[in-house]
């Protein structure tokens, strides 16, 4: 019985199970080590653990550690299929004043913003691997990458910008709403009138 729902929950959840979901099954913690064990499950993060018939999904484990913080610049259009191809290292957004340190030793690429813009946008996508994360859309993607366009390669941001005014789902008025609240309406503003 205690194998079978283990089991499920591993299953529901793309190959991971965590101590919490466990608990929240009503799971003695004693059981749910006698199962990992038994399992042989790979310990991916404190707490979450990853079986081994599936493949790592980085964007999952690093959410999980850090569950406020939200994928952004380059993750973001990867995430967004506008980038073809994974970033070499994961680019979050995070509140001023958080802890980072931990995140830029594993080469997480950190940005910072106030806590007031640290939601604008965010949404919550599906990773290739099936698990859901938090992302900002397309329209605060295209404005991170402005705000931060000497960070960014110059030909990631050229194949995102271009991107973006390819796809069909952009919202442009929503757009430039973001960039006035980012101060970057003109140079927004000029691409918009360079690619429409």
């Amino acid at each position: 019985m205690m194998i079978d729902i283990l089991n499920k929950l591993i299953k529901d959840n793309n190959g991971y199970v965590s101590t919490a979901h466990a608990v929240e099954a009503n799971v003695s913690k004693v059981d749910f080590l006698k199962f990992l064990k038994n399992q042989k499950l790979l310990k991916v993060a404190h707490g979450l653990y990853m079986s081994e018939s599936v493949w790592q999904d980085d964007f999952y484990i690093i959410q999980y550690r850090y569950p406020k913080l939200i994928f952004s610049h380059e993750s973001s259009a990867y995430l967004w299929g506008l980038s073809d191809r994974e970033p070499f290292h994961h680019t979050v957004t995070m509140r001023s004043g958080s802890g980072s340190s931990r995140l830029t030793k594993e080469e997480v690429k950190v940005y910072k913003v106030k806590e007031d813009l640290l939601n604008i946008g965010m949404v919550r996508i599906v990773t290739p691997f099936g698990n859901e994360v938090q992302t900002y859309n397309l329209e605060r993607t295209f404005c991170d990458y402005v705000r931060n366009k000497k960070n960014i390669e110059i030909q990631e941001f050229q194949s995102y910008i271009q991107e973006y005014f390819r796809c069909k789902d952009k919202n442009l008025n929503q757009l430039i709403q973001y960039a006035r609240l980012f101060k970057i309406e003109d140079k927004v503003r000029t691409y918009t009138e360079m690619f429409i």
